[in-house]
């Protein structure tokens, strides 16, 4: 039985596997929306995950709401994966309005904490701190 299209929004804290999630489970013609991937892909090639400066986030940021905008009406036709840590009560309008289905990853603060202190820059903790501060 073939499936229909969706829309699958993955949400959670940082370094909670939602990338690592998306990765596994999407099949090479699925529309990725990753502000991480959007943000390596403006930054110098030598970048690393997470490294880059605030500007180019903020660049990527704008970049991935105009994804999301373009793909959601793709979601009718194609599966769409939207990594979305944190979305707004706007985004959460939108993407029911498109049927969303919605995946939320998180393995634990200490877990999520001893990740972002092994994984990633020192700015991620204090990220993933503030989303279990408004979870």
């Amino acid at each position: 039985m073939v499936t229909p299209p969706m829309l699958t929004v993955v949400t959670g804290p940082p370094c909670a596997g939602k990338s690592t999630h998306v990765r596994r489970h999407a099949q090479c013609d699925d529309i990725i929306i990753d502000l991480d991937r959007i943000a390596l892909a403006l930054a110098h090639e030598g970048t690393t995950h997470h490294a880059y400066p605030p500007h180019i986030r903020h660049i990527a940021i704008n970049a991935r709401a105009e994804a999301i905008r373009t793909a959601l009406p793709l979601s009718r036709d194609y599966n769409v994966w939207i990594i979305h840590m944190q979305p707004s009560k706007r985004d959460w309008v939108a993407y029911k309005q498109h049927d969303a289905r919605t995946i939320r990853l998180d393995p634990g603060y200490e877990e999520v904490m001893r990740r972002c202190a092994n994984e990633r820059p020192a700015w991620v903790s204090t990220t993933a701190h503030e989303w279990y501060a408004h979870a």
